[in-house]
């Protein structure tokens, strides 16, 4: 299983993050076989954004003694995240693989960083762009389409606009506006 295949990550000085999921059974039940002794180091940070608690405790461990095609793994990662959303108690708990050798309170940092390039790019691309169902025939064409949505992003973001729907609705049938946009 090639590690771009489960959402990974990859920093300018080569190292990787991944989000492990399921469709990679054997590698996820080793690396969750791993998280059962005492972590390396753990980080427990509580924070409280848009009117909800949240806690994150990251557990890193040693890395599992089969890795497959991956034998670079540093480090195996837990992250339970919980909390109140909606008027009601969540728990949810993801594992990560990463080449990187930090501890708990770094690993943290980095998985945060990878949640917050999916939910400000990749989501605003998919959700609000529509651009997997573009239907697209050719990688040419799709990785255009791609660049323009992300440019699109990027001035909106640049002048002030952070809500991609909020701006489509304020800038709807506003040309004039539009273009005044794309000139800064």
């Amino acid at each position: 299983m090639h590690k771009k295949t489960l959402g990974s990550v990859r920093d300018a000085g080569g190292e990787w993050l991944v989000k492990l999921k399921r469709n990679a059974p054997r590698l996820y039940a080793e690396c969750e076989a791993q998280t059962v002794g005492d972590p390396l180091s753990v980080s427990d940070t509580t924070e409280r954004t848009r009117g909800r608690v949240v806690r994150r405790v990251v557990e890193v461990y040693a890395p599992p003694a089969w890795r497959g095609d991956w034998p670079d793994i540093g480090r195996v990662v837990r992250v339970t995240r919980s909390g109140a959303r909606d008027g009601g108690a969540y728990e949810r708990t993801g594992l990560y693989v990463t080449s990187r050798t930090d501890g708990a309170a770094v690993l943290g940092e980095v998985i945060r960083w990878h949640w917050h390039v999916e939910n400000r790019l990749h989501w605003c691309k998919d959700a609000l762009q529509n651009e997997d169902a573009g239907g697209v025939r050719s990688k040419a064409g799709a990785a255009v389409l791609s660049l323009i949505r992300g440019a699109t992003l990027s001035v909106l973001r640049h002048n002030g606009e952070w809500s991609p729907t909020a701006a489509r609705s304020r800038l709807a049938n506003r040309v004039g506006t539009m273009l005044a946009i794309l000139r800064t």
